[in-house]
């Protein structure tokens, strides 16, 4: 289990890393990413559940580190072992998440290849100088594959040192591609003994959506249309703004930004930068929720439902685990 003291200290240091958006509803489409990683991730995914992580690898072992991160949340790394990996054969796997909610970080790494390069030292000079045949294969293929799925990387900064701001390693070789709300990165890394490992990270970017945006929204017609408001509204003001409060924390932890808006007119930034406005001819009802995904396709939810039916509407839409 080499190398998990500096992949642990790295993912402290990323672990703060973490962003609103709005057309017709497509229901039977899937969500777009960040909520799917490539496929070579599979069967890892930012919406899994990360407490059923070691049912995914069962003969594996499971090891957990909590911790407090620079942004004083409690973060948890959960790290599997002793599994094989398309691609990269003997690996193992780090998550960092919050606390079993929003998950930050996922990382596959190989392990070094060449015994005599990580049994018992002392290691030959040229292990800490020179990588084996297998590891530069290794990272060629996925570069491969991955560069034909999201075209040529940029210029390598030092893998997901660059996002835990530490400096590049000079023996370090390696790729970054940016995509829909993480960085992914794929590089041959140097551990804390000096063993080497090809390493495929997913690191979300500080300030992108992470699955998309709830907008609850009551409109009140003694403000907007000086009109006074009856007794029902009243109730179905109440009771949003009520379910607002109980679900902000469980949105929270899915990855989901939430709002309240007190009127019509209002405008939600996509994560592709586009501005998408929501005027009042929009809505059937002056109370009610707009669930609003990624790649700008929303659906609207009419009146008060309870928060169990909300979360089950919001599970379905975003294609999210319970």
């Amino acid at each position: 289990m080499k190398k998990v003291l500096i992949a642990l200290a790295l993912m402290m240091s990323l672990a703060y890393l973490k962003g609103n958006v709005s057309g017709a509803d497509k229901p039977h489409e899937p969500a777009p990413t960040p909520e799917f990683l490539p496929a070579m991730f599979r069967p890892l995914s930012w919406g899994m559940n990360i407490k059923e992580l070691k049912s995914l690898f069962p003969s594996a072992e499971l090891q957990e580190t909590t911790y407090t991160a620079p942004n004083d949340e409690m973060m948890t790394v959960s790290m599997v072992f002793g599994i094989t990996w398309d691609y990269l054969g003997e690996a193992y796997v780090h998550v960092a998440h919050h606390n079993y909610g929003r998950i930050d970080i996922i990382r596959i790494s190989t392990t070094e290849t060449r015994p005599e390069c990580f049994e018992d030292p002392p290691w030959p000079d040229w292990c800490r100088s020179v990588y084996s045949d297998d590891l530069v294969k290794i990272l060629g293929e996925l570069k491969g594959v991955i560069s034909k799925a999201y075209g040529p990387p940029l210029e390598y900064e030092g893998g997901y040192r660059e996002a835990a701001g530490l400096p590049p390693d000079p023996r370090e070789r390696g790729y970054k591609w940016e995509r829909e709300g993480y960085n992914l990165f794929l590089n041959i890394t140097v551990g804390e003994e000096d063993d080497w490992a090809v390493d495929l990270t997913a690191v979300r970017r500080e300030g992108l959506p992470g699955v998309g945006h709830a907008v609850f929204y009551s409109f009140d017609k003694t403000r907007n249309n000086n009109e006074a408001a009856s007794s029902e509204e009243d109730e179905a003001d109440y009771d949003l703004r009520y379910y607002y409060e109980q679900l902000k924390s469980w949105l929270g932890k899915k990855g989901i930004a939430h709002s309240f808006q007190g009127s019509p007119g209002f405008t939600i930034k996509a994560a592709s930068g586009k501005e998408l406005l929501f005027s009042k001819d929009l809505f059937e009802s002056d109370v009610g929720v707009v669930l609003i995904r990624n790649d700008g396709a929303y659906r609207l939810i009419s009146g008060v439902t309870t928060d169990v039916d909300l979360m089950a509407d919001i599970i379905s839409f975003f294609g999210i685990e319970r």
